[in-house]
């Protein structure tokens, strides 16, 4: 049993994967690399997992830190709680707390980018650089605000979770929705995403965040946020259009937006080289800030 703040270790190659248990929910965190705290927070529907080619790319800049979001993979809500943004974010700041976790870099994927920014405005991080990738922080529009959440919560409630991840946990219906928003990931990327789709207690938790989910309040804030941001898109996104990286550049007072040619919404898996180079780059451009990633 694991008690608050206390944590099991189990070591696999060049990466710790520690079990931490805080404020009713045990995350699952895995950490690769030495140097300063790099905190990567991953999007709804995937897992740490998606963050191991950035490790291999920045473990020898990086002490790379990497969560499980709550109701996620291998994260345990211990203590039934709604997954909003809100709660997401208090929940990732106790696990910093509780850990001593001071990045200097905050990575957050899709929804773990909102997850970031609200982490920021909140002070539970200070981070010389926050860096969004395919950032899904804008609101919804039209229609859609109103549809998607509601069919999410209509399944949330019901069997239909569990129905949903027998139909999408067939290998074709994960390779046809990645496919979808554009990344075309290698067959090992593929069976990682294979297996939390067929996890009933996964897509739960899902479709439990998907059902909540608001980030209308955060962007009335993101002008607040006094952190340089870097923004990377992918230039055949799908899942995130490109005209909502640039509502976001527009609302941020100190950012700016690079595109990666050729990749989708799963950027940071399939070129993860490239997510390198636009990342160190921004590190040297603030350096002359008095910024120390020494």
């Amino acid at each position: 049993m694991v008690t608050p703040g206390t944590v099991s270790r189990m070591p696999s190659l060049d990466q710790t994967e520690e079990l931490v248990a805080v404020d009713g929910i045990r995350f699952r965190v895995v950490t690769a690399g030495r140097g300063p705290t790099l905190l990567a927070i991953h999007g709804t529907g995937s897992s740490s997992h998606s963050y191991r080619p950035l490790m291999r790319e920045l473990g020898d800049r990086f002490r790379i830190v990497a969560p499980d979001l709550p109701g996620h993979a291998e994260t345990r809500i211990l203590r039934a709680r709604p997954l909003t943004l809100d709660a997401m974010a208090k929940a990732v700041s106790a696990l910093c707390r509780i850990q001593g976790y001071e990045p200097q870099v905050v990575v957050g994927h899709s929804a773990g980018a909102a997850v970031a920014m609200r982490l920021v405005l909140d002070g539970a991080v200070r981070p010389d650089l926050l860096v969004g990738l395919a950032s899904a922080a804008t609101p919804l529009r039209g229609l859609s605000r109103i549809v998607f959440p509601t069919v999410a919560r209509v399944a949330a409630r019901s069997k239909a979770s569990g129905l949903f991840s027998l139909w999408v946990g067939r290998r074709e219906k994960v390779r046809q929705l990645l496919e979808s928003i554009g990344s075309d990931l290698d067959p090992a990327q593929l069976r990682a995403y294979e297996r939390l789709a067929a996890q009933p207690r996964h897509i739960e938790g899902v479709l439990s965040m998907l059902s909540t989910w608001n980030v209308a309040p955060l962007h009335a804030r993101l002008p607040e946020i006094r952190t340089r941001v870097l923004l990377i898109a992918g230039q055949h996104d799908h899942a995130v259009p490109f005209v909502e990286q640039v509502r976001l550049l527009r609302a941020l007072p100190d950012a700016r937006l690079e595109v990666v040619p050729g990749a989708g919404h799963l950027l940071h898996e399939q070129r993860p080289e490239a997510i390198r180079e636009l990342v160190l780059d921004e590190i040297r451009s603030v350096q002359g800030r008095s910024v120390n990633f020494a």
